[in-house]
């Protein structure tokens, strides 16, 4: 009888701990971002939200190491900035392209939501990032639709990331 016992309180503290670290429950935690320099600045973030900062830095609530893009544009210059979080909380130049893909995946996905976060979480975006920044400014003449449809596809190659010819 107190073996029963043992067993059926071993099975509900696993239970317990397999579904309290499961998606049902997502832990949300304040994260601080800073900007590159001290301005007005738009944000735009993938999960929905927009909004106005002042200055070089903003805190926002996320779903902890779920990838979100954040798209900043000065609104005083054609400046634009970005970052992926969880990979970056400080939103830069260099890591402006990779986040507007992300942010641009996530708006437009034609995909049910559930294909769309298994594609977004699986999707190797630290690594994306470092090769868009090693093309400098020339990540910009890429043709960002056929990135978005490669990722989107699970198809993505480092080679994808071509300059696009001009006619």
């Amino acid at each position: 009888m107190k073996n029963l016992f043992y067993n059926r309180l071993f099975c509900l503290f696993i239970f317990a701990a397999f579904f309290s670290s499961c998606s049902f429950f997502p832990v949300h935690e304040n994260v601080l971002f800073s900007l590159p320099e001290n301005s007005q600045w738009k944000v735009f973030v993938s999960s929905g939200e927009e909004f106005l900062v002042d200055g070089n830095s903003f805190t926002l609530s996320v779903v902890r190491n779920e990838p979100l893009a954040l798209v900043a544009r000065s609104v005083s210059s054609v400046k634009s900035a970005g970052a992926i979080y969880p990979i970056n909380e400080e939103l830069t130049e260099g890591h402006s392209f990779p986040a507007q893909v992300l942010y641009s995946l996530v708006l437009s996905s034609v995909n049910t939501d559930e294909q769309k976060m298994y594609c977004l979480s699986t999707f190797n975006w630290k690594r994306f990032e470092e090769e868009c920044e090693k093309m400098g400014e020339n990540v910009w003449k890429v043709n960002k639709e056929v990135i978005m449809k490669k990722i989107a596809g699970g198809t993505f190659k480092k080679s994808d990331l071509k300059i696009e010819k001009t006619k």
